[in-house]
């Protein structure tokens, strides 16, 4: 789990290894705060152990039971390769 730099957005994982995405707070009246929906669909095939957000640039790396790395971006909700 981790908040991104802004404040706005969370983001976890769940057990199946889904990245979700809850917003937290917004300026923006076309947003709902506490709103949740996918950052992505499942790319692990086990659950995620860990996460971590690039303060740079709008890049998620998670890591999983399965050993994979994945690197997402939230700009965009797909992952990079």
């Amino acid at each position: 789990m981790c908040v991104m730099s802004s404040g706005e957005t969370l983001i976890y994982t769940t057990m199946e290894g889904q990245l979700m995405k809850m917003r937290l707070n917004t300026d923006r009246e076309d947003q709902q705060v506490g709103l949740v929906s996918y950052l992505q669909e499942p790319q692990h095939y086990r659950a995620i152990t860990g996460i971590s957000v690039c303060r740079k640039k709008p890049i998620i790396l998670t890591s999983a039971e399965d050993m994979t790395l994945r690197t997402y971006s939230y700009a965009t909700g797909f992952l990079r390769l």
